[in-house]
């Protein structure tokens, strides 16, 4: 009797061992499977990449073709965005350092902005009206960016309060930030080579 006791221990013993042999195995499939799917995801997320990046590069092209025969509007737009930018810069850097020492000649120098009105940009409404339109809301969006930090330093907006002073050089900081956003898309428009033409061949004299 004690004999087939132990017997049938043995063979439930077995049972479950090789129960959980199976649920092991069955683990490991599915883990397999998981990998497999996971490997799948990464390489379709990779496709989706890969194509977005060649859709931007579409656009991009499409649009360079598109601009080729107003590129000079470009060049002129980028002029305007690439003084700003040096002037922000150069405004910002004298207001940081002004906070450190403030005296009466420094502040007078500042705050001595030409500009109290967004007409004293001599922004021109004829280009305005020429170029792509793209292109001017982009100029204008850079304009509107420049003129709100540049304002602050017109005679009458003069204020030796260093949080003022720290709150106008945050500002400027911001308008850089987007200036150089738009300076950049700009940059990448027309092909380098096209912005160095020669100048001094004028177009019409290659045509009979």
């Amino acid at each position: 009797m004690e004999c087939n006791i132990k017997e049938t221990l043995q063979v439930v013993a077995s049972v479950l061992n090789i129960i959980g042999v199976i649920f092991v195995l069955w683990q490991i499939v599915l883990s397999r499977k998981s990998v497999e799917k996971a490997e799948e995801s990464v390489l379709l997320a990779h496709r989706s990449l890969e194509a977005a990046r060649q859709s931007v590069d579409d656009a991009k092209l499409s649009r360079q073709l598109e601009i080729l025969p107003n590129h000079g509007w470009v060049f002129s737009v980028n002029a305007s965005l690439t003084r700003w930018i040096r002037e922000l810069t150069e405004k910002s850097d004298k207001i940081k350092r002004i906070v450190q020492n403030i005296n009466s000649d420094s502040m007078r120098e500042l705050f001595s902005s030409n500009i109290k009105s967004p007409t004293d940009l001599h922004l021109r409404k004829y280009d305005r009206d020429n170029m792509p339109l793209w292109l001017s809301q982009l100029w204008v969006s850079a304009a509107q960016y420049y003129y709100n930090a540049i304002i602050l330093l017109s005679p009458e907006r003069r204020s030796d309060s260093v949080k003022d002073l720290n709150s106008y050089a945050e500002r400027f900081d911001e308008s850089l930030s987007a200036i150089k956003t738009i300076h950049k898309y700009l940059s990448d428009m027309v092909p380098e080579v096209i912005g160095e033409t020669p100048a001094s061949i004028d177009d019409d004299s290659f045509f009979t």
